[in-house]
């Protein structure tokens, strides 16, 4: 089976993607604007213009991804094309007339941009009603797809990992080495992305109110440069120094790691909910504090699923740093809390939502357009 990704490679969701179909043997191949390989894959690099700004870039770019993704479709001859993100990686896919074509929808190409304009949500509706089959990361983004499309029948959760990914305790001596972080600290690790998308300011401005020896750990990610700077610079005039970012690509053994190594986890999203990434920290026995997102989405579902006491607004630094020091001093609590969500989403995540299920689809697929 040879499969064609489109989407980008400098994305940890991505990378795990194309490594799991690597290791089991098929031919991979990787259609991108990003700057990262994925080992074993065959790479297509898409020229982007990153110096145009504005309206311009929001005609050139499309038109340029849009045709180098159908010249390397043509060229590559896949059995099956998915593409990551609905938006961009959707768009040129969809574009491109190819099938079977499979969608990846990820949080805010669905939830925020459609209400942008009339045109984004058109493009949204043409991309969803191009795909064959859409994957998302929850049932909230699966059901915020009906109602874009109400059409919409092949639709499925797939968590980017498979079944066996934490049923074992494979972790990185070396990263824990290069960390340097005393046995009985307290770690408190951000591992989004340093974008404004994930309200790193916030973290950054509730350190300084903490009132007892904690370490912090933020992972940079694909993150956003200028948002990236900015954050330095406020750590810099808070002068703020129990931090630690590494800002290069991080395996997924090392990202392990990191949520066994940390007490509490943070992700406060604007968009995406009960996020792959909080799924993994909870597994991992790391607590989580979730920061609520926009009033429109329907987060009930997660709140019931987990600790009411994990949610914390998001925008609120002050209500932030109570909490991480309500949980330092209330030890007992924070295990129990811990103890409590992994169970239910070791529970959870017994559904038949992983990448082995994925195979199974891109095999009918497959078969059904023979």
């Amino acid at each position: 089976m040879k499969i064609c990704i489109v989407g980008d490679s400098d994305s940890i969701h991505n990378k795990r993607w194309g490594e799991y179909f690597i290791d089991k043997g098929y031919e991979v191949h990787v259609i991108t604007e990003g700057k990262d390989r994925i080992d074993g894959a065959t790479m297509h690099y898409i020229f982007r213009v990153f110096r145009l700004k504005n309206k311009i870039n929001l005609i050139i770019r499309p038109i340029i991804g849009g045709l180098m993704t159908w010249w390397f479709i043509r060229k590559i001859k896949p059995d099956v094309v998915h593409a990551q993100y609905a938006m961009s990686y959707g768009l040129y896919a969809a574009c491109s007339g190819f099938h079977p074509l499979v969608v990846g929808v990820w949080g805010d190409d669905v939830l925020i941009t459609p209400n942008k304009s009339k045109l984004f949500k058109y493009i949204i509706n043409f991309v969803i009603t191009s795909a064959d089959y859409i994957t998302t990361f929850s049932e909230c983004l699966s059901k915020r797809v009906h109602e874009l499309h109400s059409n919409s029948k092949n639709i499925c959760v797939i968590l980017p990992w498979n079944k066996e990914e934490y049923s074992n305790n494979d972790i990185s001596n070396d990263l824990i080495k290069s960390l340097n972080i005393p046995d009985d600290a307290f770690v408190v690790l951000s591992p989004r992305n340093m974008m404004e998308m994930y309200r790193i300011k916030t973290i950054v401005e509730c350190i300084p109110k903490i009132k007892h020896a904690v370490v912090f750990i933020f992972v940079k990610g694909n993150a956003d440069e200028k948002y990236f700077n900015n954050i330095l610079l406020l750590i810099k005039n808070r002068g703020i120094n129990n931090i630690k970012i590494l800002d290069r690509w991080l395996s997924n053994d090392e990202m392990k790691t990191l949520y066994t190594l940390s007490d509490i986890t943070i992700s406060l999203p604007i968009t995406d909910e009960l996020s792959a990434s909080v799924r993994e920290a909870i597994l991992c026995k790391s607590h989580v504090i979730i920061g609520e997102f926009d009033e429109s989405q329907d987060i009930n579902q997660y709140k019931e699923l987990l600790n009411l006491k994990c949610f914390v607004s998001g925008n609120d630094s002050t209500e932030l740093s109570d909490k991480i020091n309500y949980y330092i001093t209330h030890k007992a609590e924070l295990e129990k809390e811990v103890t409590e969500n992994y169970t239910k989403i070791n529970e959870y995540c017994k559904h038949d939502c992983f990448l082995d299920k994925m195979e199974k689809i891109y095999i009918e697929l497959i078969n059904g357009n023979k």
